[in-house]
């Protein structure tokens, strides 16, 4: 049994894993919570760390409520990760698209750009509402980072610019968020995985294939959003998400 002794007095016996991801491994944990243990060497846990008190508290952010050396508690929610989900093939699109960019708004509002989208970093409740954890890239709007290759965001998901090392805006998470809800729609993330400089020059390069061709069932006008979600250039993507959930 591991037993977990908490900044703020919590007491956390270590359980099975939910999710992992490239920076750290989310376990559940009694009493009800998910702890999150970052693997070593990270800059972004450290990071992390540091973000205590700045980050909004708003609906939608699972923000955490304690924290030990190389962990975070969070919240517990009960429905697992959205990664898990879309190994199922059961995601529903246009909700998620519609939930999660409500929290975006009020997030980039608050001046904030996640940076790091990505099915393993949204876990979801019992009614499959998500909620976006995990924020050791996340950066002020228009900030340059000055980050290591850690700091990069998910291959999959980021977009061109920021795996080139480009400022944090909006865009960016809104191009993180098409690549998911591609992948729901299709099965398929738009572009190959792998290291961050062969994706980024396929993104920065090309478009990936029409999402109707792979999927004819979607409608048309959800797929033509998903599309210029996904754009290369920053500047042909919709500015806001506001402007996404208006046509939706």
């Amino acid at each position: 049994m591991s037993e977990f002794l908490g900044e703020r007095g919590g007491r956390f016996v270590l359980g099975n894993v939910l999710v992992e991801g490239r920076r750290s491994v989310l376990h559940l944990a009694e009493p009800e919570a998910v702890l999150k243990l970052f693997k070593p060497g990270l800059e972004p846990g450290r990071k992390e760390w540091g973000l205590f008190g700045k980050l909004p508290v708003q609906d939608g952010l699972l923000l955490p409520f304690d924290w030990g050396e190389n962990w975070l508690a969070l919240p517990f929610r009960s429905g697992g990760s959205l990664k898990g989900l879309l190994r199922e093939g059961k995601v529903p699109v246009p909700g998620l698209l519609r939930s999660l960019l409500g929290i975006l708004e009020n997030l980039h509002a608050e001046g904030w750009v996640h940076r790091d989208l990505s099915p393993a970093n949204i876990l979801l409740d019992a009614a499959e509402k998500p909620w976006l954890t995990d924020f050791g890239c996340a950066l002020r709007l228009d900030t340059v980072p000055a980050v290591s290759r850690d700091g990069l965001g998910t291959p999959a998901y980021a977009p061109p610019e920021q795996l080139l090392g480009g400022p944090a805006f909006p865009q960016g998470d809104l191009y993180a968020l098409g690549s998911i809800c591609y992948e729901g729609l299709t099965g398929l993330p738009p572009f190959e995985t792998g290291f961050p400089e062969r994706t980024a020059a396929r993104k920065v390069g090309g478009v990936p294939r029409p999402i109707r061709e792979l999927a004819p069932e979607v409608p048309a006008p959800l797929a033509a959003l998903v599309e210029d979600l996904l754009q290369a250039d920053p500047r042909k993507r919709p500015p806001s998400a506001r402007e996404v959930l208006d046509r939706l």
